[in-house]
């Protein structure tokens, strides 16, 4: 007769298969997050280990989401609690919160904080021109100040918002006027506005002068 044996299972194998307790982020900063100069804020992470309740977080900041860097001043980390006072332009940057159950460590995903500010200078303002009618473009330039968010730009002729439909907003907060009628004769300026301050600011006025095209004299044939 023939005994068929089972292997056996031994202790130590059971071990090495059993599962690494996991560490997850369960709460987590925001992506981004504007704040005014002058003003507070905390950003907060939580995280749950299957291995203990004892959970240990730290936070890492870097000013251009690559190289991490030490802590600014007036930012505080407190087990998982990020404090921001007195926001300026050297907290800006991104933050990472990392937690650690002693066996793993999870990170969270990085938060962008925004300094929310508006600068009371344009970098360009529009100038005075003089074109004949029927020229294919002009251009009048407008470079608003910088701001962040980035400043939204309108323009006005007039006093009243810009209706003329050869009349564009270019990317750059320009405004370029093709095929220049007599009716795009005014004056202009353009303004930019800060949504989250609510404030905004005009530039200094110009005149596009819209002249009558020159008239070439007509071709006579010579007299017999």
């Amino acid at each position: 007769a023939c005994r068929m044996l089972h292997p056996r299972t031994s202790a130590s194998s059971s071990q090495e298969e059993k599962a690494i307790p996991s560490l997850e982020i369960t709460e987590e900063p925001p992506n981004s997050l504007d704040i005014m100069e002058g003003d507070s804020a905390v950003i907060s992470c939580r995280a749950v280990s299957e291995n203990t309740e004892t959970i240990g977080y730290s936070w890492e900041y870097a000013s251009t989401d690559r190289i991490i860097e030490s802590m600014p001043e007036g930012v505080e980390a407190v087990e998982n609690r990020l404090s921001i006072r007195n926001m300026t332009s050297k907290q800006a940057g991104w933050y990472q919160c990392s937690a650690s159950d002693g066996s793993n460590r999870a990170l969270s995903r990085k938060t962008k904080l925004n300094l929310v500010y508006f600068n009371d200078t344009f970098e360009e303002e529009p100038r005075s021109s003089s074109v004949p009618s029927g020229t294919l473009i002009v251009e009048l330039e407008c470079a608003p100040p910088d701001s962040y968010p980035p400043a939204v730009v309108k323009w006005y002729k007039d006093g009243q918002a810009i209706r003329e439909e050869n009349a564009l907003l270019t990317p750059s907060g320009s405004l370029a006027i093709h095929h220049v009628t007599m009716e795009n004769d005014g004056l202009y300026h353009c303004e930019a506005r800060n949504e989250l301050l609510s404030v905004k600011m005009s530039s200094s006025k110009a005149t596009l002068d819209v002249t009558e095209p020159a008239i070439e004299p007509a071709n006579h044939l010579p007299e017999k």
